[in-house]
């Protein structure tokens, strides 16, 4: 699997709920091979039982002396014989059945442990009926039907493939399922937890932890990058308002995803930072408007000036961009500018300026 933190979240949730749907549907499968066997084995009791009051009318209508039935030691042990008959036909029939059907393609009730480890999802899903277990964990049929279907057309592995939006939104989704599983399982729990499910789940919380140092140390990398944007939190004013944007000195809110400010159609717009007090930086990084219109910001360039007239350019983007990181001699001032040389609106979605 690729490496985006989202990815290997969902994906590791899709594991989880695998292992869980397995322990269910094992617990199902033997709960139910222990029930026939006992109604087997009640079936063969009233059997013998019948036998033996046939036995005594029959005696009874010859004139013939009969014991009592509580008082005769061979009732029990036929009995006794009859359950071990019964118990003993009873396994023969499950193992007969299991090598029967080594290959099964439909997941059955009470289906014997070992096939259930050739069973793909939707076989699981079927062998185990987790609906009951995730209604008690508050899940909606809504949520439960999108995870069955999303479970049984993809893989673990799919997951690096998606969007990003969808790699984030499927990371949520599957978790939901995952702990209400692991919610039903603990609440009805049979105390039946076989060995592999331990294993598994012991390995699943390493690469959990693994994941998190890791995701951690770039969530630290970007926390000490962030604190070099001198721009964070500086005021900015532009040229001329459309009824569009954040209010200084945002770069990010609601009312405006796609950018934070956005001029009117004029010669040479511009956005202008004030950094407060004259200080040195050597690059930037400018995200420009992804959803239209990013041919706007061309030509760009990059200027500083102590007093706010006097202006020096430090670098100039002729190519339509994505985002651009200007590198240049470190430069000092207070008032850095971002303006386009034509006539034309001005629109980011964030500037960033670092030491």
């Amino acid at each position: 699997m690729d490496g985006q933190p989202d990815a290997l979240a969902a994906g590791l949730y899709h594991q989880s709920i695998a292992w869980g749907l397995r322990s269910l549907a094992e617990r199902r499968s033997i709960n139910a091979n222990a029930a026939n066997g006992h109604a087997a084995a009640s079936t063969a009791v009233e059997s013998a039982s019948s036998s033996a009051k046939e036995e005594t009318s029959a005696k009874e209508a010859a004139g013939e002396e009969v014991s009592p039935a509580s008082d005769s030691p061979a009732s029990d042990s036929d009995a006794d014989a009859a359950r071990a008959e019964s118990t003993e036909g009873t396994e023969t029939k499950q193992t007969d059945a299991t090598a029967s059907d080594s290959t099964p393609t439909e997941a059955r009730a009470g289906e014997p442990v070992g096939d259930l480890a050739k069973l793909g999802l939707s076989g699981l899903w079927q062998a185990s009926a987790p609906e009951k277990l995730l209604k008690e964990a508050n899940l909606t049929q809504a949520e439960i039907d999108e995870a069955k279907q999303q479970l049984s057309g993809c893989s673990f592995a799919d997951y690096a493939d998606l969007p990003a939006d969808d790699q984030v939104r499927w990371g949520r989704k599957l978790r939901i399922v995952a702990e209400g599983l692991l919610y039903g399982i603990e609440v009805t729990s049979g105390r039946y937890s076989p060995p592999w499910l331990s294993r598994a789940l012991r390995i699943g919380s390493l690469l959990v932890l693994l994941i998190g140092i890791g995701w951690g140390a770039v969530a630290v990398r970007e926390w000490m990058v962030e604190l070099d944007n001198i721009a964070r939190g500086k005021p900015w004013t532009i040229s001329s308002v459309y009824p569009m944007g954040c209010r200084s000195p945002s770069q990010k809110c609601m009312e405006s995803p796609s950018f934070f400010f956005h001029t009117q159609e004029q010669q040479n717009p511009w956005i202008e930072f004030d950094l407060g007090t004259p200080q040195t930086f050597s690059s930037l990084k400018i995200k420009n408007r992804e959803d239209c219109c990013s041919d706007r910001a061309v030509p760009l360039i990059v200027e500083v000036s102590s007093d706010g007239k006097k202006w020096k350019q430090l670098a100039r983007k002729n190519e339509v961009f994505s985002t651009w990181q200007p590198e240049f001699p470190t430069a000092e001032g207070r008032w850095v500018r971002l303006r386009v040389a034509k006539k034309t609106m001005l629109h980011f979605v964030s500037v960033d300026i670092y030491k």
